[in-house]
C-alpha cells in the first residue's frame, strides 16, 4: 500500500480490488508505452525516445477536478470551483513531487540545467501554452531548443566576464588599451569555442543565429569594459580642467610679463581670453558635480581635445624637436674637440 497514497486506496476500496495488485494500479498508465513485437517500427522508435527522454518513469492517480473545471470556460484557477477530493490529494501529490528526496537534478540534453536555465525553460513553454490549444510537439521541440541555445548563451557571457574581471574588473586598476584589447581577444575566442562545445538542441544551422547573438552580445561587454577601463584613468578624467588650468596659467603669465614691462594693450588682449578659460573651468566643474547639461560639458571636454590635439601635443613636439638639435649641436662639437 506505500505506493497508492490517498485517493488511490480509496478507489481500490470502492472497486472491491485485491491490493495485492496496488502496483498495477500506478502503472497502468505506462502500459501503453510498452513495446510489443506487433508494434509498427515508428511506434517501437517514438516509444524508445520517450523512455530515453526520462531516467526514471511513474504516475499519480488524481481523481477528477470537477465539472465547472471541465466545462467552465470562465474558469480561472480559483480553488472553491475545483472538486475538493482533487484539491484535497493534490496537497498530497506536490509534496511528494517536491520533497526534498524526490527532487533530482535536471538534465536537458545531456546537460545539467541550474535555476536560471530551468527558469529560461520555464519563460519558453509559457509562451506556447498561452493559447487555448495545446501546442504542436513540433513548438514544445522549437521552444525547448530556443531556451537550450539561450541557456548556453548565458553561461558563455559568464565565463567572458568572469575572464575579462580578472583583468579589467571593477576592483582593477586602469589597463593599457592594448592589453584590454589582447584580454578581450582572449576571452572572445574562448568564449565562442566553448559555445560550440556545449550540447544544444536545433542543430548547427539553428544554433548560427544564437552564435551571432552571443558574437554581438560579447561585442557590446567589451565596449562597456573600454568604456569603463577609460573612465579609471585618472589623467583622461581630469584632462579638461587641466588643460584649462594649463591655458589660466599662461594667460596669467604672459598678462604679468606684459604688464611689468608696461605692454598694457598686449594685458588688455590677454584678459579676455583669460576669463573665458576661467569662467570655462568653473562651469565645467558645475556641470559635472550636478549631472546637468551633459551636452554642454561634451562640448568643453570636445574643444579640450581639440587644443590637445592641435596646440599643445605640437607645441611639446616642436619644443622637443629644438631641444634635442640643441644638444645635438653643442654636444657632438664637444666631442669632436676633446677627441682632438
Amino acid at each position: 500500500m506505500a505506493l497508492l497514497p490517498g485517493y488511490s486506496r480509496r478507489l481500490l476500496l470502492r472497486a472491491n480490488r485485491s491490493f495485492q495488485r496496488d502496483r498495477y494500479a500506478i502503472t497502468v498508465k505506462l502500459r501503453r508505452y510498452v513495446i510489443l513485437p506487433n508494434h509498427q517500427a515508428e511506434h517501437q522508435t517514438v516509444r524508445r525516445h520517450i523512455r530515453s527522454c526520462f531516467s526514471r518513469v511513474s504516475c499519480f492517480l488524481l481523481p477528477h477536478p470537477g465539472l465547472k473545471v471541465a466545462t467552465n470556460p470562465t474558469f480561472d484557477g480559483r480553488l472553491s470551483d475545483i472538486d475538493p477530493e482533487f484539491v484535497n490529494e493534490l496537497r498530497i501529490f506536490v509534496p511528494t513531487v517536491l520533497s526534498p528526496s524526490s527532487l533530482q537534478m535536471k538534465k536537458i540534453n545531456g546537460e545539467t540545467i541550474n535555476c536560471r536555465e530551468w527558469l529560461t525553460y520555464f519563460k519558453a513553454y509559457m509562451e506556447i501554452y498561452q493559447g487555448d490549444t495545446l501546442p504542436e510537439p513540433r513548438s514544445m521541440l522549437e521552444a525547448t531548443a530556443e531556451a537550450n541555445n539561450l541557456n548556453a548563451i548565458m553561461k558563455c557571457q559568464e565565463y567572458y566576464t568572469e575572464e575579462m574581471n580578472k583583468v579589467c574588473g571593477p576592483d582593477k586598476p586602469y589597463v593599457n588599451p592594448q592589453d584590454l584589447e589582447a584580454a578581450h581577444t582572449r576571452a572572445f575566442n574562448a568564449a565562442v569555442q566553448k559555445f560550440s562545445g556545449i550540447r544544444k538542441m536545433g542543430g548547427e544551422s539553428y544554433s548560427a543565429t544564437y552564435l551571432e547573438r552571443l558574437k554581438n552580445q560579447l561585442t557590446q561587454l567589451a565596449n562597456e569594459y573600454r568604456l569603463a577601463n577609460t573612465n579609471k584613468n585618472i589623467f583622461q578624467t581630469f584632462r579638461t580642467p587641466a588643460v584649462l588650468a594649463v591655458m589660466l596659467f599662461i594667460f596669467y603669465v604672459v598678462t604679468g610679463i606684459s604688464e611689468f614691462i608696461g605692454l598694457s594693450s598686449v594685458t588688455n588682449m590677454f584678459l579676455v581670453p583669460f576669463y573665458m578659460a576661467l569662467v570655462t573651468l568653473f562651469t565645467w566643474l558645475f556641470l559635472n558635480y550636478t549631472g546637468r547639461a551633459p551636452e554642454v560639458a561634451q562640448a568643453i571636454d570636445n574643444t579640450a581635445d581639440l587644443v590637445v590635439q592641435n596646440v599643445m601635443i605640437p607645441v611639446v613636439q616642436r619644443i622637443g624637436k629644438r631641444g634635442v638639435e640643441h644638444m645635438i649641436g653643442t654636444e657632438l662639437p664637444r666631442q669632436m674637440s676633446n677627441s682632438r
